[in-house]
């Protein structure tokens, strides 16, 4: 899928590192969890996300423009396959990440409606998130026709949902 000078990959072995510190900045900026940076690529992204990707339990979409990587979407249909499970039958944003310098110049909506689009391919006809507590944050999804449900996550975070 290409909007002007960006395009929207599924992520290529070649990509690992850089996904992986990607997901660092992530991880450490955006969700605020300031664990050692070895020890998430190690634990996280090696241990648990990959693996869920290459047996197809995940997508990974990456955003690029000029051949560098700005941001990734990782999201899966649940259903047995899946290693989160909470509503069969639905897709599920999991981690989602542009770099701060193209925030706000609707790449992240670029990135999210490509998402939804292929969770709606696979017979989604819902998909829901959690929210991280930032207003911002909130105000993205909401902007996106994503709806609070009032109900929340173990961290405080709460579910956003979206008929697609």
């Amino acid at each position: 899928m290409k909007n002007k000078d960006y395009v929207i990959m599924s992520l290529g072995q070649e990509e690992y590192e850089e996904f992986s510190q990607m997901f660092g900045d992530y991880f450490w900026f955006d969700c605020e969890i300031k664990h050692d940076r070895a020890l998430i690529k190690e634990n996280v992204v090696n241990r648990q996300i990959l693996p869920s990707y290459e047996k197809g339990a995940i997508f990974i979409d990456m955003l690029k423009a000029d051949n560098k990587n700005i941001g990734f979407i990782m999201y899966q249909l649940d259903g047995n396959k899946s290693d989160w499970n909470e509503r069969p039958g639905f897709g599920f944003i999991r981690e989602f990440y542009v770099v701060k310098e193209c925030r706000r110049s609707g790449l992240g909506s670029f990135l999210l409606k490509n998402a939804e689009n292929t969770l709606k391919q696979l017979g989604a006809e819902c998909v829901y998130l959690t929210s991280s507590k930032k207003e911002y944050v909130k105000d993205f999804y909401r902007a996106n026709g994503y709806s609070g449900e009032n109900e929340y996550t173990k961290n405080g975070n709460e579910y956003f949902s979206k008929i697609i």
